[in-house]
Order: C-alpha cells, then sequence, then structure tokens
C-alpha cells in the first residue's frame, strides 16, 4: 500500500477505504476521515467501517465521516455500534447545491465525528 501523501510523520492514503483499513496495524490510527457513496445501496459499509475504525484508531482517535442528509439517523445508529459518537459537524458548499430531481437546495454536507475511548 503505497501513500498518497507523506510527510513529517503524517501519512494520508487515498481509495477504497475499507480496502485501505485491512492493511494497516491496529490501534495505530489517529483519525479517518472518509467519504463514502451516498446511495442506498451502499448502506451496508457503515457497520463495517465502524468496525474497523475501531480497531484502527489509537484511544481517543477520531473517525470523521461525511453522510447525506437523509442518512444521518441511519449512519449513526450504525457506526454507534463501535464507536461513541461526539458530534455533527458540517462542511459547507461554495455555492449552493440543488439535489437532482427535488426542489430542495442544499448549503451543506454532515459530517459525523467519532471517537474511540
Amino acid at each position: 500500500m503505497k501513500p498518497y501523501w507523506e510527510r513529517d510523520g503524517i501519512v494520508i492514503y487515498h481509495g477504497d477505504c475499507l480496502s485501505l483499513m485491512k492493511e494497516i496495524t491496529g490501534g495505530s490510527v489517529d483519525a479517518v476521515i472518509t467519504d463514502p457513496p451516498y446511495k442506498e445501496e451502499f448502506n451496508h459499509i457503515w457497520q463495517p467501517l465502524g468496525r474497523e475504525s475501531a480497531r484502527l484508531l489509537k484511544v481517543g482517535g477520531s473517525l470523521i465521516t461525511l453522510c447525506g442528509h437523509w442518512q444521518v439517523p441511519f449512519v449513526i445508529n450504525a457506526l454507534s455500534e463501535s464507536l461513541r459518537y461526539w458530534w455533527i459537524l458540517s462542511m459547507n458548499h461554495k455555492t449552493l447545491k440543488r439535489l437532482p430531481g427535488k426542489w430542495v437546495c442544499v448549503q451543506h454536507k454532515p459530517a459525523l465525528w467519532y471517537v474511540k475511548e
């Protein structure tokens, strides 16, 4: 597994999160930051993401994941099985985004923050 970026002891990997996580030693990661697909057909990834993050993170480490607005309750439940829910953050868009096929405009994405105690 080749790092995407590395400097001063900080290593960033870029790719399919669950595949990359399987190659990393447990208890060695400060943070997992991810943006999985939002479509309902990908909802099966949230529980494995929580389990793998709990395995990888150091005590006090964080998982921050973006998700769709409609997914927030589902994702909170799935990830809370493995990690402690801490806060909901917001990633603001520079421009107003209109949801396809809907009369709703969105200016931010929810970012859920979990910690390993």
